[in-house]
């Protein structure tokens, strides 16, 4: 049994976040998710098992975001993978170029256009991030940030 997964979308969850437990408590926040405005449709997930770094500090980030009207949403880990830290997007299958604006704790966030997978996607993704204290999913094809908006990102971790 693990201590769970903080979450984060709205704004008074920076005092109190939502604790989740149960992969039941997964697929909760993504209902919620699909309801909310605009503004609101972009989670922060944080193991609670997961090691922070010197400053007590998380050393890793899941973000979920989600659109309704297409029925898909998109992933975004930060920490380390296979020994490396880096920054990475969920790889659709879409075929579209360019980029998406997410609205994250009152800021525009640019996602990569082709990082739109299934809902079903993200919830296999987000119960697997809860099941194994906060590992990057392995259900996910995934594209390193760099690659997300210029070419010629000198460095994966922006």
């Amino acid at each position: 049994m693990t201590n769970g997964v903080k979450a984060f979308y709205l704004h008074g969850h920076g005092d109190n976040p939502l604790i989740l437990r149960t992969p039941t408590d997964m697929d909760a926040l993504v209902d919620a998710l699909v309801e909310q405005t605009w503004e609101n449709r972009v989670a922060a997930l944080y193991h609670l098992d997961h090691p922070v770094n010197a400053l007590g500090l998380p050393d890793h980030e899941l973000e979920i975001a989600v659109d309704p009207d297409t029925r898909t949403g998109a992933l975004r880990y930060m920490g380390a993978w296979q020994g490396q830290g880096g920054t990475w997007y969920s790889q659709g299958n879409s075929g579209k170029t360019g980029t998406v604006l997410h609205f994250f704790m009152g800021s525009d966030n640019e996602w990569p256009a082709d990082s739109e997978i299934p809902l079903g996607t993200v919830r296999a993704a987000v119960k697997e991030f809860l099941t194994t204290a906060g590992q990057r999913p392995t259900n996910v094809t995934w594209q390193p940030h760099w690659t997300m908006v210029h070419d010629s990102y000198p460095y994966a971790e922006c």
